[in-house]
């Protein structure tokens, strides 16, 4: 679960790294959803160590990762509540997130220390690998 970034199915609009797969076992059946592609810059050798360092600093190291996995996907410093608004339109229950915005900070603050610089909730992870390496360099 993240703070901020839901998963969402590639459009033409929304074009996504990965390939669109459509499941065909399980609760899931029918549903089509974005597959990470072996073309994902993050699954490259060189950046497989920097990209595991970030893993630890967001407290994930056993996280699957793709080009669209983002600094924020990681953040668990919210609440859920029962949405009963929502709950009524979609006929089952559903609940919100409840951000607590100082310890999101806070988190935050941690893993920009880990890494060795600052990075925001909106980063894509291989993109804060790449500066990583090149800060190596």
């Amino acid at each position: 679960m993240g703070c901020n970034t839901p998963q969402t199915k590639m459009t033409d609009k929304n074009k996504r790294p990965g390939r669109e797969v459509k499941i065909e076992k399980g609760p899931f059946k029918g549903k089509t959803v974005v597959s990470p592609s072996p073309d994902d810059k993050i699954y490259s050798k060189e950046l497989e160590p920097y990209v595991e360092k970030i893993l630890e600093a967001v407290g994930h190291p056993e996280a699957m990762v793709s080009d669209m996995s983002m600094i924020g996907d990681f953040c668990d410093k919210y609440d859920l509540a029962p949405d009963p608004e929502m709950s009524a339109k979609k006929g089952r229950n559903i609940h919100k997130m409840i951000r607590r915005p100082e310890e999101e900070k806070t988190w935050l603050e941690d893993v920009s220390a880990k890494v060795g610089f600052e990075v925001k909730m909106d980063n894509y992870i291989y993109q804060v690998a790449e500066k990583l390496q090149k800060e190596e360099d």
